[in-house]
């Protein structure tokens, strides 16, 4: 892959392929689990907040493996449930069922730090809940737009978390001001729940704050005031606060 072809794809699985062995656990699971949080977008009602919440903060070293691992064993029980798909369901319904059964094993592939998996399930469950939703104009197939939205987003998403894999930028210890600090702080940490994107207006005054302190990089501040999606693991905030 080369640098052209990062910044315009739209497939995160030849990104992900591009730069395997390269995403530190951390960053698999905020990947993974801001994939699934965007999977609220299609479904209502799913019950998987806590167990995206729990990866989050292992990633970030804020709980534990025991708490890990009893969130894997539900998620894990939930995914294999299974309901016969046969002619006592309606096609909407079985789409339905098919979109939550996908969005159970993108979780369960999440909390094990599986990228690649939980951002192809994901991807499944937008397929199925579209077909859901447009199920009174079969003739549009919505379920390949759907497929290649959620594809498009994953893929700003790695980009967001990444970075630019083709160059190497270096901070000055001198653009890390005390407010620097605050404000990439308050950023990280005051998302838009339940998507788990980063607030915009925070990044923009993070920006400034970022120039005041004599930064002239234009690919750190243009990431910040860039339209995103910004997410936590967003790789200009990390490196301000000393994340990996």
């Amino acid at each position: 892959m080369t640098e052209a072809e990062w910044l315009a794809c739209t497939d995160p699985k030849p990104m992900l392929k591009h730069i395997r062995g390269r995403m530190n656990d951390r960053k698999v699971r905020l990947f993974a689990g801001v994939c699934c949080r965007h999977m609220d977008t299609h479904l209502a009602g799913l019950c998987y907040t806590a167990a995206i919440k729990t990866s989050e903060r292992y990633a970030d070293g804020e709980t534990g493996l025991k708490d890990l691992r009893q969130y894997r064993r539900v998620t894990k029980t939930m995914a294999e449930a299974s309901l016969p798909l046969d002619d006592v369901f309606e096609w909407s319904q079985e789409q339905e069922y098919k979109a939550h059964d996908a969005a159970a094993w993108a979780v369960y592939f999440a909390m094990q730090g599986k990228a690649r998996q939980a951002a192809e399930h994901a991807a499944q469950a937008a397929e199925h809940a579209a077909w859901v939703a447009n199920a009174a104009d079969p003739r549009f197939n919505c379920a390949d737009v759907a497929r290649e939205d959620e594809w498009r987003y994953q893929a700003d998403l790695l980009r967001d978390i990444i970075g630019n894999p083709f160059r190497s930028i270096a901070l000055d210890p001198a653009w890390r001001t005390p407010a620097v600090v605050s404000l990439a702080t308050a950023a990280y940490e005051e998302r838009n729940l339940p998507a788990g994107t980063l607030e915009p207006n925070r990044l923009a005054v993070l920006a400034d704050a970022l120039e005041e302190a004599g930064c002239d990089n234009d690919d750190l501040l243009s990431h910040l005031r860039g339209p995103g999606p910004h997410v936590r693991g967003c790789w200009v905030v990390d490196l301000l606060l000393g994340k990996e």
